[in-house]
């Protein structure tokens, strides 16, 4: 576990994604009791705007949700943490994301990042996540 005096304001930190396959995107939206075509159904993803099949929202910011708890301990982050994101772009099967987390102000305790998720030059999701540190 890392504490605030580890970070600095800005300081930039990465990890890779979830994977993008669509047993990962039938897994998840059997997990979450959701059966879009778009998510798991070629034939149907290739006439859609997209043409592929893309991974639902969610499943980009789980893996944020662990890398939180690794940082900062599960009961803390179960206790304080929030996490906010607004989606951009779809990233589509086989594509490889990352994501990343900028490190911002603690204020009052309260540690602050914004974070993002990325597929090359790609913006897909853009968002905040907060915890306190006490």
């Amino acid at each position: 576990m890392l504490t605030d005096h580890c970070f600095k304001v800005g300081q930039r930190l990465t990890r890779p994604g979830p994977p993008l396959t669509l047993q990962a995107f039938t897994d998840f939206g059997a997990l979450l009791g959701t059966d879009a075509p778009i998510h798991n159904d070629a034939a149907y993803a290739a006439k859609t705007q997209y043409g592929t099949v893309i991974s639902q929202g969610p499943l980009l910011l789980a893996c944020y949700e662990t890398w939180l708890c690794e940082l900062f301990g599960e009961a803390t982050w179960s206790r304080t943490g929030r996490l906010t994101a607004k989606f951009l772009d779809p990233a589509r099967i086989g594509e490889t994301v990352t994501l990343e987390m900028v490190v911002g102000e603690t204020v009052e305790g309260r540690a602050h990042f914004e974070v993002r998720v990325v597929c090359g030059e790609r913006l897909l999701a853009l968002g905040s996540a907060a915890i306190d540190l006490q």
